[in-house]
Formats: C-alpha cells, sequence, structure tokens
C-alpha cells in the first residue's frame, strides 16, 4: 500500500494527489452508510449460528447482509454522481468531480468482501483476510493504478484503476467464501430470500454510529483541505497512510475477539471477557506501540519517499500515530459495540465530534497541519475516555494491566537510542535511517524480555524456539 501511494503521489504530483486524498475521503464518510453496520450485524449473528450448528441461519445473515450493502451502495454512488459538481464547486476544487465519480464505486465492492470475510472470521478462519486484503488487494491495487497512470490518465486513471481492483478483490474473497459456506445458497439468499429482521435489528443502530465515527474520523482531512488546499490534504493524507496501520493493527486480533465476545456477554462472564480483552489488547499494544516510535521518531525519513514538500508533515504524522494508538487501544470498547447497549458509542462520537467542530478551522487556518492532527488526538482521546468509563461501568471490564505498562516503557526505552543514532551517525541518510530503526527494534525486544513477558507470549517464543530447533533437525539417515 506505501507503494501504490507513494506511486500516485510521484505520478500525478502533490496537488492532484491530494485531489484523489480528497475524493477519497468524502467516498469514505459515505461509506458508512453502504456497509450498513452489517460488519458488526454478520460477525454477530454468525458467530452466535456457528456455535448452535446452524449453517442456514449464518448463510441467512449473509445474504441479507449482501443485499443491504449492493442497495444502499447503489443509492450513494448515483447520489454523489449527481451532487460530484456541487460538491467540487463548494470545495473549490474542480478537479475532483471525476475521481470522486468514479470512487463512489469503491465501497459497494469493499464492503461486499467485508462481508465474505467478516463471514469467515466469525467461524474461527482468519487466513482468508490475509489472502484477501494483506496480498491480493494491494498487489492488484500496485498493478492496475501503474497500469493506467502510464498510459497517461491521471487522477482519473488512478480512481479507474482502484475501482476495478477492489471488485477484482471481491471476486477473490468469495471463492475464498465459498470454502468455508456455500456460495450459491448465500447469493440466492441475497437476492430472493427473506430479510433476517435478527441482522436489521443489529445493523441499523450501528449506521447512525458509523456515520458519526466517520464522519469524526475524516473531518480532519476535509477541513484541511478546504483551509489549506490540495498540496496540504496530499500531505496529510501521506502521513495518515502510514499511521493508519498503527489503527490496522487493531484490525488483526479483532475479528478472534469479537468471534468470542458475543458468547462471553450472554453468558456475562465478567471474568472471561476481561482476561480475554486483556490478552487482546496487550496484542495489539505489541504490535502498534513500536510503530508508533517509529512514525514519531523516524517520520520525516519516511515521509521523503513522496517527494518534495512531503516531509515537513512529520510533526503531523506523529500526532496522527498517536490518535491511531488511542483508537487501536480501544478494545473494552468492542463490548458496547457488540453488545446491545450501545448509547456510549454515540455519546462518544459525538463528543469527539463537537471538540473537532468548535477546534478543526481555527487550528487548521493557524497551524495548517500540525493543528488539524493536533485536534484529531485531542477528539480521539475524549471518544476513547468516555467509551472506557461506559465500558465499565455497563460490563466491569477494563483494559489496564501491569504486562500492557511493560509493553509502553519497552517501545518507550526504544525511542531514545533511534532518535540519538539517527541525528548523530555521520552517515548518508538510507544508511542512516536503516541502523537507527535496527538498533531501536533490538532495543525493543531486549526491553521487553527483560521486563518480563506475559504467559501467552512466553508460548509464543517457546513455540516458535520448538519450531526452529524442529527445521534446524536433519532428518536421520
Amino acid at each position: 500500500m506505501p507503494a501504490f501511494h507513494v506511486q500516485l503521489a510521484r505520478f500525478l504530483g502533490g496537488g492532484s494527489y491530494g485531489l484523489y486524498i480528497w475524493s477519497n475521503t468524502i467516498v469514505e464518510f459515505s461509506s458508512a452508510v453502504t456497509l450498513f453496520g452489517m460488519d458488526i450485524a454478520v460477525s454477530r449473528e454468525v458467530a452466535l449460528a456457528w456455535e448452535a450448528g446452524d449453517e442456514a441461519r449464518a448463510v441467512r445473515a449473509v445474504g441479507t447482509a449482501l443485499r443491504l450493502v449492493v442497495l444502499t451502495g447503489l443509492a450513494v454512488t448515483i447520489a454523489l454522481g449527481v451532487g460530484a459538481p456541487a460538491i467540487a464547486s463548494r470545495a473549490h476544487m474542480p478537479g475532483v468531480e471525476t475521481p470522486l465519480r468514479i470512487l463512489t464505486l469503491v465501497p459497494i465492492a469493499f464492503h461486499v468482501t467485508t462481508i465474505f470475510l467478516v463471514a469467515t472470521q466469525s467461524k474461527g478462519v482468519m487466513k482468508y483476510d490475509f489472502w484477501t486484503r494483506g496480498l491480493f488487494q494491494p498487489l492488484v491495487l500496485l498493478a492496475a493504478t501503474t497500469l493506467l497512470l502510464r498510459v497517461g490518465l491521471g487522477v482519473g486513471g488512478a480512481a479507474a484503476g482502484v475501482a476495478g481492483a477492489m471488485l477484482l478483490t471481491t471476486v477473490f474473497a468469495s471463492v475464498c467464501y465459498a470454502r468455508e459456506f456455500p456460495l450459491v445458497a448465500t447469493l440466492r439468499a441475497a437476492v430472493s430470500g427473506p430479510m433476517d429482521r435478527a441482522v436489521l435489528r443489529a445493523g441499523l443502530p450501528m449506521t447512525a454510529i458509523a456515520l458519526l465515527w466517520s464522519l469524526q474520523g475524516r473531518l480532519d482531512n476535509a477541513v484541511l483541505g478546504a483551509t489549506q488546499g490540495a498540496a496540504a490534504t496530499g500531505a496529510y493524507g501521506a502521513c495518515m497512510l502510514y499511521a493508519v496501520t498503527v489503527g490496522q493493527m487493531r484490525g488483526v486480533f479483532v475479528p478472534g475477539l469479537n468471534a468470542k465476545l458475543p458468547a462471553l456477554l450472554v453468558q456475562n462472564d465478567r471474568a472471561g471477557m476481561n482476561a480475554l480483552i486483556h490478552r487482546t489488547q496487550r496484542w495489539v499494544a505489541l504490535l502498534a506501540a513500536p510503530l508508533v516510535v517509529l512514525f514519531g521518531v523516524f517520520g520525516r525519513d519516511l515521509l521523503t519517499v513522496f517527494g518534495k514538500g512531503f516531509p515537513a508533515a512529520a510533526p503531523a504524522l506523529a500526532l496522527l500515530a498517536l490518535a491511531q494508538l488511542l483508537g487501536a487501544m480501544s478494545i473494552p470498547a468492542q463490548t458496547i459495540v457488540v453488545g446491545s447497549r450501545r448509547g456510549a458509542s454515540v455519546v462518544a462520537a459525538v463528543a469527539s465530534l463537537s471538540v473537532q467542530v468548535v477546534l478543526l478551522g481555527p487550528m487548521c487556518h493557524r497551524y495548517g497541519m500540525v493543528g488539524a492532527a493536533g485536534t484529531a488526538a485531542l477528539g480521539m482521546f475524549i471518544a476513547q475516555v468516555v467509551q472506557q468509563v461506559w465500558a465499565f461501568h455497563l460490563y466491569g471490564v477494563h483494559g489496564f494491566s501491569w504486562p500492557l505498562a511493560r509493553v509502553y516503557l519497552a517501545a518507550g526505552i526504544a525511542a531514545v537510542p533511534g532518535k540519538l543514532l539517527l541525528a548523530s551517525l555521520p552517515l548518508d541518510p538510507l544508511p542512516r535511517f536503516l541502523v537507527a530503526v535496527g538498533a531501536a527494534a533490538v532495543v525493543y525486544l531486549i526491553a521487553l524480555a527483560m521486563l518480563g513477558l506475559g504467559e501467552d507470549e512466553r508460548a509464543w517464543v517457546l513455540a516458535i524456539r520448538n519450531r526452529l530447533r524442529t527445521l534446524g533437525r536433519r532428518p536421520q539417515a
């Protein structure tokens, strides 16, 4: 994905790349309507159906979700297609009309893919998400956009490449889904089967919540583009590209959490929920905390690959990484999302959004990208405080544990030699960057080992060691 965006930035230039990022921001906000809360609904219903051994219920739930995603997606595509000239005029960006119209197709394909993958994850099968989103999607995106950019189609060609790649990804995801569930029966349920009322009840409230969270997460980019122009939007988009990988570490483990959490909520097993949440949160932090160090300490070097003007956004990257870490650590809030009492999510989103509505305009005018990123971080902090307090009040769950604190301490220790080496080594930029990052990574692992790993992490280490020993043994003659 970084290669995909670096290519866009270098091929199109900062201004046109900013047009693509701004168009994508508008489409991503509208995609919350397209999804219609179906990811959470399918996750819950398929997990419960699979536990009960009722495959027909699972198929009915997925079919209902697919129908809703396609119908709402087509409605959004038509609305944005008609409104594109007005949106472009309002934002003073006439060049966004073409990419905006093309990109409206992306949420349909993306969310249909999501439904297929969430269903397999709810069954406890996680590999298809890696095959689809980790390998197939980014490679096809890179190939399609490379081809269309090189024939001179510009930002419209880039958008068309993204839309085509997403449609191919949907086909690939459906093949993966067919390995676990009957695809033909699911498609039949999507086209002509009865609507699953349980899915509708679970998904409908999530639509409003998703819209609020989508606006909360994208308002900074939209306001920055309107106040600072396309070039600033492009640089900010590059920062967000890196920063969101911190939040994506949460996505690695949350599907497993969602597969187990509904049953624990039904049983009101607070001890079981806390054990699951603490373990998941610690695992997320093990991957997310060093990324925050990477983006906070080495951000200027990482942004250099996008071209001239991008490294100046390094302070914004550090703040956005911190905001993403706050979001990634919201594991206890999954009890609110998966459970039936979702008012806290609405309150948290409204509180965060209110702060951003008041502060974003003045902060962007005065501080540019740093003002936008700082406001986003403050909004995320407020949202997570509200959700964590409410999750503890409703379900008695929390995310605080000493093993989690040790992960953050190890990351902080690793940042010191990384920063010192980056500032002092008499080497060319690339070797200096690699040596400093490598040293920080080694110090992080050593600090983790010295501070003490959790029981689950020790089991990982022992399993890896045993596996390496097995691979290292030669078969006896």
